[in-house]
């Protein structure tokens, strides 16, 4: 696995064509764009809250949770044209031994996964560091919308 970098949700805030889901960590942060429904089932997520019809993230997490699979944690290792690129790393354990698995995911799928599951999200240390620090522009946005 190439080096990687821890990362937290720093913040999510719905933007006029969707939401911004701001990922970062005391050295910088970056923001990943999504839909407005995305930025909700991220904060239901955070809550713990389940729609009464399973989403598909959390049809998923019951699929994986049923089967014995564990989601170890989600890498953010990609972007190509203004497209982040995700991957699952899930393992699973039986009497032959581990089995782990790593599947291409999109960003919004493996970050609420991460969330329910309470999972590490990394990004890999090139993707990070090629990335725009938008810390001033987090913080900005938070103060505005305090006052």
């Amino acid at each position: 696995m190439p080096e990687s970098v821890s990362l937290l949700i720093k913040g999510v805030m719905p933007v006029e064509n969707g939401t911004a889901i701001f990922l970062g960590n005391e050295e910088k942060t970056f923001v990943i764009y999504t839909s407005s429904r995305v930025g909700s089932m991220l904060a239901n997520a955070s809550r713990h809250k389940r729609e009464k019809r399973p989403e598909t993230h959390e049809l998923l997490g019951d699929v994986l949770t049923g089967l014995g699979v564990n989601l170890d944690q989600v890498i953010i290792h990609a972007v190509k044209n203004k497209v982040f690129y995700a991957k699952l790393v899930l393992n699973m354990r039986n009497e032959l031994g581990t089995k782990v698995v790593v599947i291409d995911a999109r960003p919004s799928d493996a970050l609420l996964l991460a969330v329910r599951f309470m999972r590490p999200i990394l990004a890999t240390r090139d993707l990070f560091d090629s990335l725009e620090d938008m810390s001033d522009v987090m913080r900005k946005i938070w103060s505005k919308s305090e006052t």
